[in-house]
């Protein structure tokens, strides 16, 4: 609601004040706790937009039907949940787009085994779908601290980085570097000669581009890009 230009200074001390009030409210709303026991998530996405066929859609559908069904028959019975259903209905969810039923499914997960890096990589993907891009960072390290080596919880923290924090370069550059000490892929060797073009850094640019040629030789688009970068440099 706008005040009008000719409002008083009343008025204007009445509205700061409703102001202040929702404002409070708004930050008791951060902590206050959903039916389920899972910590609300107001101004963030619960669904997002998914593209697929209708016998696609049908399947998954029936899946998550399936997999709140076994839950339900577990907490019932008061056996404990066998883990894995909540990985299902996770997945199930977030491919369907159901954003907020997979971050609760994924939550209860976690809570009965918090070692698990994979739902931690998955719990990483669904936070950054919903626009928590600071909870997505958070569940991808820890998803890294927990899984090791394993080049998609890297490649899913890059990204992110890339795409939501511009001013993360330096951090790109030191995790793409574990990630090549480890073991070298066509992926990180690319990835780093893109970032030491962006430098400047023209020889070793191309000098990672070379290596990823020589891991998938049959790669074009790494050829292609080599090529470009060569004629960039040599122009130089």
């Amino acid at each position: 609601m706008q005040l009008s230009p000719l409002a008083s200074k009343r008025n204007l001390t009445v509205v700061v004040a409703v102001v202040v009030v929702l404002a409070a409210l708004f930050g008791a709303v951060r902590v206050i706790k959903s039916r389920g026991g899972a910590l609300a998530y107001p101004r963030l996405k619960t669904t997002l937009e998914v593209d697929m066929d209708a016998k696609t859609r049908t399947y998954l559908e029936e899946r998550v039907a399936v997999d709140k069904a076994a839950i339900a028959a577990q907490e019932k019975s008061g056996a404990k949940v066998d883990l894995n259903l909540y990985m299902a209905l996770a997945s199930d969810a977030y491919s369907l787009g159901e954003l907020d039923t997979a971050r609760s499914a994924v939550e209860k997960q976690l809570k009965g085994n918090g070692a698990n890096y994979t739902a931690w990589n998955l719990y990483g993907t669904i936070l950054e779908s919903m626009e928590d891009y600071q909870g997505a960072e958070k569940a991808y390290r820890k998803a890294i601290d927990l899984g090791g080596d394993i080049e998609e919880f890297y490649r899913d923290l890059v990204l992110l980085w890339q795409n939501h924090f511009p001013t993360r370069s330096n951090d790109i550059r030191a995790l793409l570097e574990v990630t090549a000490s480890q073991h070298q892929t066509p992926w990180n060797m690319v990835e780093l000669a893109r970032w030491y073009a962006a430098d400047g850094d023209c020889e070793r640019s191309l000098a990672h581009y070379r290596v990823a040629k020589t891991l998938a030789p049959k790669n074009a688009d790494i050829a292609a890009e080599y090529e470009e970068a060569a004629t960039k440099c040599s122009a130089k």
